[in-house]
Formats: C-alpha cells, structure tokens, sequence
C-alpha cells in the first residue's frame, strides 16, 4: 500500500529518469546497448542491465513512464519479505517481524521506493546477496557462492557502492573461514581460493553485459575510473596524498 498508493502522481521523473526511458524505449525497439547510465561525477558509465530491468514494465504499461517505477515499488515490496527471512534464519521471526516492520514503514525507504532510478533497488540485491553468502558459508556450498557472485555482478552495473559490498564479502567469508574451520591452514587457504574464485567467476557472468563493453572498446571506463581516483583534486586519492 505505502509503495503504490497513487504512483504516478507522486513518483519523481526527472533528467535521469527520462533518460533512462529513452533508452528501453530504443531496447524494445531493437537497438541493444552494452552501456548503462553515466556516473553523476567522474565521467565513467555503470553497466546496461537497469535498462533491461526497465524494458519489460516498460512494455506492459503501453510506454507509461509509471511502469519501471512499479518494477521499483515490487523490488522494496520483495525487500521486506527479504528483510525478515533474513532476520527470522540469522535470530528468530520475532526479530523478522521487527526488523521488515521498520523497513516497511521508514519514510525514506518509501521515497526511493517509489521512482525508478538504478540505484534503488539495490537495497533488495544487497541483501540478497549477503543472505546467499551467509547461507553458503554455513553450507559451505560453492554453488551459493557462484549466484551470489552473478548477483554481485548485477548489483555493480547498478552502482559503484557495490564495491564496497564487495570487500565485505571478502572480510566475511574470511573471517569466518578462520575462526570456526578446524582444518589445518594449508586447507584453510585451499578453502578460501575455491569460495573466491566461484565468487568471481559468478561475478564475471553478472558483470558480462558491461565487460563486454569494455572489451570491445579497450577497457575505456576502466582508465576512466583510474584517472578519476588517482588524479581528481576533490575525490579520492590526489598525488599528494
């Protein structure tokens, strides 16, 4: 209810979101594309697979701009639900039942719940992604780490804060390898190399779309992004430190 009560008439369409329906719009009508939205500083590019999320509401609602921003609205619906299987398998369905309340309420949480624009859902992929992690080290099952490796790889043409999801991944995975496995350390490393490199290889799946891009066009978001982190004077690292 908080999330589709009067969609489209409270639902932000701006510059962005125009744009992005312009290029579904040219998605369903065959002209494919390998590049996702432009970074709002830095001058480098997400990967494509927003607009494909979009191409289907798109279509259902006759071109109706309403339609990716319902797409968003099931992905924050999917995300309560998330929310409390989450805290019901990790505490107990009390916790669930608390945690996806607050969620589903938080004013915030509605805001961007209710347009389309590539980072919002990534609260639901965040999630899911370390929802499958921590199943997969408590099963240590390397196929739940492939998929959350495909997932990570999707949820990184949404956003680069992705990145930062990625690094705890590696510290959780980690972590928990070193303090609850009773094998010796060689074993250890063994164990860790296998879980990483499923990891990847699922990324590299989830990331296709944009790598092939990048591939075709010798890697130019990629010296992009390098130039921008060693060379801005307002972010990241400067030459002088």
């Amino acid at each position: 209810l908080l999330r589709f009560w009067r969609l489209s008439e409270y639902m932000t369409f701006l510059g962005d979101e125009g744009r992005d329906v312009l290029k579904a719009y040219d998605i369903l009508h065959g002209h494919l594309t390998l590049l996702g939205p432009t970074s709002s500083v830095g001058g480098f590019f997400l990967g494509p697979i927003y607009y494909y999320f979009m191409t289907p509401f798109l279509w259902l609602f006759n071109y109706n701009p309403v339609g990716p921003a319902v797409m968003v609205a099931f992905f924050g619906v999917a995300t309560v639900w998330l929310i409390y299987k989450f805290c019901s398998d990790l505490f107990n369905p009390r916790i669930g039942i608390i945690a996806s309340f607050l969620y589903a309420i938080s004013p915030l949480v509605i805001s961007y719940s209710r347009s389309s624009w590539n980072p919002n859902p990534l609260p639901f992929f965040s999630l899911l992604i370390l929802f499958i992690v921590y199943k997969g080290v408590i099963k240590n099952n390397l196929k739940l780490f492939f998929i959350s490796g495909i997932l990570l790889g999707i949820a990184m043409q949404l956003h680069y804060l992705t990145t930062f999801l990625a690094v705890i991944m590696f510290v959780f995975v980690l972590l928990f390898e070193v303090f609850t496995a009773k094998i010796p350390i060689k074993m250890i490393v063994f164990s860790l190399v296998r879980k990483y490199l499923s990891i990847f290889a699922g990324f590299m799946i989830g990331w296709s779309f944009f790598l092939a891009f990048e591939i075709r066009h010798g890697f130019l978001d990629f010296k992009n992004i390098f130039n921008f982190i060693i060379h801005s004077g307002n972010t990241g690292a400067s030459t002088n430190f």
